[in-house]
């Protein structure tokens, strides 16, 4: 005969059985699931401690290349100071070579403007010398029918082979070498006086000055 108490107890076994189940599946995926995370966790830390160590490899790598440029660079100051000096050294010395140049230049120039006014002078008394010389030549012609050579000077007959306006021309194309175009200089005479009262502009005028090339010189005094 079936009785309802062993149905009821059957039914709860079943039950029970299947919670039992539920709760096994549950566990055994939630250790699953915590298993995958870890090992999830364990390739993620690997691999973000990989990236860690390379990035400090880069950065000691950088900081080690940085260090390299700043005593390339250290040096790099070192060697373009000591250049810098023998370049304003040499700069120096032609500054002061350029304004010996330019005192020969004046000098030159007055000396072509003696030499210049000695050739008139020298001109005017060979023209003088042939005048009296034809003079008496046409005398002793017309007087004594006397039609001969007269005696020259050896001195005055020999001409001077000075080109003077040539010789002024390439004075100033040295002057042009010395001073650029743009700068207006001052008259005859009043430039030592300038000078003495300003002595800076002989900085300005000499920061201003080009360098003058030895062909330039060899084409002007050459022709």
């Amino acid at each position: 005969m079936f009785k309802k108490d062993d149905s009821t107890k059957k039914l709860l076994l079943i039950s029970k059985e299947i919670e039992d189940q539920m709760e096994k599946f549950l566990s055994d995926k939630k250790d699953a699931v915590e298993t995958e995370l870890d090992v999830k966790i364990t390739l993620l830390k690997a691999e973000a401690e990989k990236k860690i160590e390379q990035q400090k490899e880069e950065i000691h790598q950088g900081i080690k290349e940085l260090r390299h440029y700043t005593m390339v660079l250290a040096e790099f100051e070192k060697r373009g100071g000591e250049i810098r000096e023998k370049i304003g050294s040499h700069s120096e010395q032609v500054a002061q070579s350029k304004k010996e140049l330019w005192k020969l230049t004046e000098l030159m120039d007055k000396e072509f403007a003696s030499m210049k006014e000695l050739s008139q002078k020298f001109d005017k008394l060979r023209q003088e010398a042939d005048e009296k010389a034809n003079g008496l030549k046409n005398q002793l012609k017309t007087k004594f029918g006397i039609n001969g050579k007269m005696p020259e000077s050896e001195v005055l007959k020999e001409k001077l082979r000075v080109d003077f306006d040539q010789e002024a021309a390439r004075l100033g194309k040295i002057r042009e070498l010395l001073i650029p175009a743009d700068v207006t200089l001052p008259e005859e005479g009043i430039v030592e006086e300038e000078l003495s009262v300003h002595p800076e502009r002989i900085e300005e005028k000499e920061s201003s000055i080009q360098p003058v090339k030895e062909s330039d010189l060899e084409t002007i005094f050459t022709g």
